[in-house]
């Protein structure tokens, strides 16, 4: 019967159990994310070696002839926790947990779904797994950059994450599309597309520009791409510091000097 039972556990029938909950599901990118993970023992005693915590996304890839798009799934971030010890028939453990959203990981807006997956580490025998979703808040430089968006009339009117080049570290990155709906914008731009970096510093925007098409040479350019600037900016945490009013003006300075 302990043979059958081994048997058994190893392909995750009458295996130990895991469920993480959660102090707060919803965490902003920079803060801790803090709980305990409940253990309970299964059918026969297990060894486990780790636990470990897997922050996860998806993010689009398109195929080579771009015909069709996959969604593909990405481990963010990762936090590993030693256990090396056996856990009993039945026997039920609490281990708190915490640690640092990294700024790497996704913020849940539009289409992106972000999640924490549990698992423990147990040899010969499938990882038993838990899977709990999380609304994951901007960064604070990141929420002034995005408030000063939006005092220059734009809106989001897409967010996804999309893959990258494959020489890059970075398996995707998360694109913001916004629209001018008001203000100085509209009716110049089609669209400003944006991906965010956090660093210690400050942040950094890369841009690309997409200038409303203006009479023949400007629907000429708009068919083959010329009306559209790649750029970036870096900003200090000294000029966040200072809100979202500050950023906006010099914010739509910059946008502005690409559209003469």
């Amino acid at each position: 019967m302990g043979l059958f039972r081994n048997a058994m556990a190893s392909i995750g029938i009458g295996s130990a159990k895991v469920d993480t909950i959660l102090d707060n599901d919803r965490v902003q990118v920079g803060s801790p994310v803090t709980g305990r993970i409940s253990l309970k023992g299964g059918k026969i005693e297990q060894k486990i070696d780790n636990i470990y915590l897997e922050v996860r996304t998806e993010y689009k890839q398109e195929s080579e002839d771009d015909d069709d798009e996959y969604t593909l799934t990405d481990t963010v971030q990762k936090i590993t926790i030693p256990i090396g010890q056996a856990i009993a028939p039945k026997q039920q453990a609490n281990i708190p947990f915490q640690f640092i959203l990294s700024s790497e990981v996704p913020i849940t807006m539009g289409k992106t779904k972000v999640w924490i997956h549990t698992g423990l580490d147990i040899k010969r025998a499938i990882d038993p797994t838990d899977k709990d979703y999380i609304e994951v808040l901007p960064h604070p430089y990141m929420q002034v950059v995005l408030n000063a968006f939006q005092i220059l009339g734009f809106q989001i009117r897409e967010v996804e994450n999309e893959s990258v080049n494959s020489t890059s570290e970075k398996e995707f990155v998360q694109e913001f599309e916004f629209v001018p709906k008001s203000g100085m914008f509209k009716g110049y731009l089609d669209e400003l597309e944006v991906v965010f970096a956090i660093y210690n510093d400050g942040i950094k925007l890369w841009l690309e520009i997409d200038r409303k098409a203006r009479g023949l040479k400007g629907l000429f350019a708009e068919v083959f791409d010329m009306d559209e600037t790649k750029t970036n900016l870096g900003i200090y945490v000294q000029d966040l510091q200072k809100g979202p009013e500050y950023i906006a003006e010099n914010l739509g300075e910059f946008i502005q000097s690409y559209l003469k």
